[in-house]
Parts: structure tokens; sequence; C-alpha cells
């Protein structure tokens, strides 16, 4: 049974306010405004946890339409994450495969983010319910690649860097189906300053192991007064990281100390993390008859391209979406299966 948020504090949503530097601020609001508690009721059942949120089922109290909200702590720097989330989610809300964000509160110790509600959980979920070891036909992998390109290729000509490119970070809006897959949480997006030639550039070494490019790895392994700089094809190759991984059952590179350490587990260990950045910036690629006999040749040179050691040789989002891997795909389009009408509280940014 779904209940109220417990309305101790006040509650007040929050627009992004007119501002005069590129920082974002969440400014207070008059009480007299709506608060997420007066909006929604919550269902006490937990869809995700994150580093910095949890996330609930939630309904409008009007429109009686279901919807997530993220709910994260104002602990720390998560203002300032919260900040960089919404000045992305806004910019991205004409995007098809980019979770869409609905409506933002904030009160004395929490922000609610309201998002599209998505019914088929997160594309790990649905490799780990995959019996043939995380294996998917190459019908759906490719649907589900073009579907990241086409968010990717939308974030990198607005000048954005996911930099967390992983199964966990995509959902499914179908529960029998991988249609429609859409890029979401933009905790480590950047929009770093631009270098001479006008190229995104980043230093801070960020994202998942397993997913991070050779250059990322470079940063993260750099000594005190070593400065790595990489850009945003740092999102292609952990795609092709993933598309290796879905058709394959096995990512393309691994790193095991061989010992009982639990690192296929989930478990952290210092000598298989090593192990792995060694043969990420190694890069030897290989494809085994025994898992890519029946794989097109097509499915392979993309992905030979995408995991590319070379950043310049890695195509493009727009590149990727033109590959003619694509050529004979039968790529639906998702049906939306809820709706912002009639919304009080829609994020609006004030340029």
């Amino acid at each position: 049974m779904a209940e109220t948020i417990p309305a101790t504090n006040v509650s007040v949503p929050q627009p992004i306010p007119q501002r005069k530097s590129r920082r974002r601020t969440l400014s207070s609001s008059a009480s007299t405004r709506p608060t997420f508690a007066s909006q929604y009721l919550i269902d006490s059942a937990l869809l995700g946890e994150g580093a910095y949120g949890s996330v609930f089922k939630c309904t409008h109290r009007i429109t009686e339409l279901d919807y997530a909200v993220k709910i994260i702590k104002k602990l720390g720097q998560s203002a300032r994450k919260v900040n960089r989330e919404i000045e992305v989610y806004h910019q991205c809300r004409e995007a098809e495969n980019i979770l869409h964000l609905v409506e933002l509160f904030e009160d004395e110790n929490n922000f609610y983010l309201v998002f599209e509600l998505i019914r088929g959980g997160s594309l790990e979920g649905r490799i780990a319910e995959v019996s043939d070891g995380g294996r998917m036909e190459e019908e759906q992998v490719k649907c589900l690649v073009h579907a990241m390109a086409s968010a990717l290729d939308f974030l990198h000509k607005k000048g954005i860097a996911h930099r967390d490119v992983k199964p966990a970070n995509i959902l499914l809006p179908h529960p029998e189906s991988i249609e429609g897959a859409k890029l979401c949480d933009f905790d480590l997006a950047s929009r770093s300053k631009t270098d001479y030639r006008g190229d995104l550039c980043m230093s801070s070494p960020v994202g998942s192991a397993e997913f991070m490019a050779p250059e990322v790895v470079a940063a993260f392994t750099a000594c005190d007064d070593e400065r790595v700089r990489y850009d945003k094809s740092c999102d292609i190759w952990s795609l092709g990281v993933m598309a290796y991984s879905l058709l394959s059952g096995k990512p393309p590179f691994e790193g095991s100390c061989g010992k009982n350490c639990g690192w296929d587990e989930g478990a952290s260990c210092d000598d298989c993390m090593e192990l792995l950045f060694h043969a990420i910036q190694k890069g030897k690629l290989t494809f085994p008859e025994n898992r890519w006999q029946m794989i097109s040749p097509d499915a392979k040179h993309l992905i030979s391209t995408c995991l590319a050691k070379d950043p310049s040789r890695r195509p493009s989002p727009t590149q990727i979406l033109a590959n003619p891997w694509f050529k004979d795909a039968v790529l639906k389009k998702a049906n939306s299966t809820t709706t912002t009408d009639g919304l009080p509280n829609d994020v609006v940014i004030i340029a």
C-alpha cells in the first residue's frame, strides 16, 4: 500500500533559478508552494539504491499516474551533484533514449527528483536473468547499442560526457523487451572546459573499472604530479565493452589474481584491479571462435573500432548510428507509458 512521505519538514518544489554565473544554486521558495508529500504518494518498496540516493515508486495524487522519485539526503557534496544532474537532465528533456526528469522538490533534509517510471528494470538486472552467462541474441544487442549510441549522440552534441556507461545505468521500459532503452544516472557526467581545439577535455579518473577506457585508467593510475586528459570518446569505449560482453558472455578485458578473493562476485581486490587495468591499457582484443562464430562480421568490426586503444580512432556516436550493422535492424520506438501533462512543477531553467 502506498504511503505519504512524512511531512515533518516543509518541502517546496524548486525550479532552477536565474543565474549570473555557471554555478547553479537551489534557492528557497515560498512555503505556500506545493510540497512533494502534498503532490505524491510514495510506495515503501525500494526500486534502487545508489551512492547518493534511493529510488522509490510514487503516484501523483491528482492524475494517479505512477513515477519514480530519487530521494537524496543533503550530505557533503550532494547539492553540487544534484545541480549537475539536473543541468544534464534538463538539457536532455527532448532525448528519446535518456531518462526524463519531471519535477524537483527540496526540503531541509532532502532533494526529491521525480522521474518517469521505467517498469522493465535495469539492463544489469536483465542480464542476471539470462541463463547463458549473460549472453543476448545479436538482434537484441543491436537494438540496445543503437539506443545507447542515440543517447550518446545527443549528449556529445551538447558537449556532455556521461563517463559511466554500463548496464546498471541503462533502464528498460518493458519487462519482456530491451526496446526503448534509456540512459540514466548523470552523477559523473561532465561539461568540462574545452581545449584550444574546442574538444571536451577531462582529467578526473571516474567510472566503473571494467568499463574504463585506457586513457581513463591512465588518469586513475597517474602519479600526483601527472595530469592525464581524456575526452568524451571514453563513452564509446564503454559502449564497446558492453556490446562485447553481451554478445560473448565475457568481458573483453579481465583481471584475476587466481586467489579466492571474491572479485568475480563483486568484492574488492587490489591485485585483480591492477591486472584488469594492465589488460585494458595493453588493449589486446580477441574474438574466440567458440563464442563468436555465430556473430556477424559487422558486429565484430564495430566493436573493434569502439575498443580502439587510440581514442581518435574510435567512431563518434553519429558514425556508429550509420554503421552497416544497423542497416537491416528493425528498431521500434518504445511506447510511452507515462505523461507529464497536468503536473504543476515542470523543471524549468531560466538562462
